[in-house]
């Protein structure tokens, strides 16, 4: 589920916002780049943060469970590693917990 939210918002949600917010952002000469980054920043503190703990354990569930050739794990995992790298990105300097989470599925993915 938080793969197909995540795949929602990339491609559509911040799309069309930065779109709606750039003629205001040409007219007062503000940056667009303040919407995507403002909008990332709430995604991952509103949805992302609050789920870290479960994402932490699940690397280990989804390696067993791609094992046995069990549903899209794949392709979900990929998704969600995107996600994470995308965000923690976001604060370049702090290689956090998204970060080490991210880390930790894309070895789970690749093995």
């Amino acid at each position: 589920a938080l793969a197909v939210v995540w795949s929602g918002v990339y491609s559509h949600v911040l799309p069309y916002l930065e779109a709606v917010f750039l003629p205001l952002s040409r007219f007062r000469g503000a940056d667009v780049g303040g919407v995507r980054v403002a909008v990332l920043k709430q995604f991952r503190d509103c949805v992302v943060m609050p789920l870290l703990p479960r994402l932490q354990g699940i690397g280990e569930d989804v390696g067993s469970a791609m094992a046995f050739g069990a549903g899209d794990g794949v392709g979900s995992l990929a998704v969600v590693v995107q996600m994470l790298t995308v965000l923690a990105a976001l604060n370049p300097a702090d290689r956090g917990p998204l970060y080490v989470v991210a880390r930790e599925l894309a070895a789970v993915a690749q093995s």
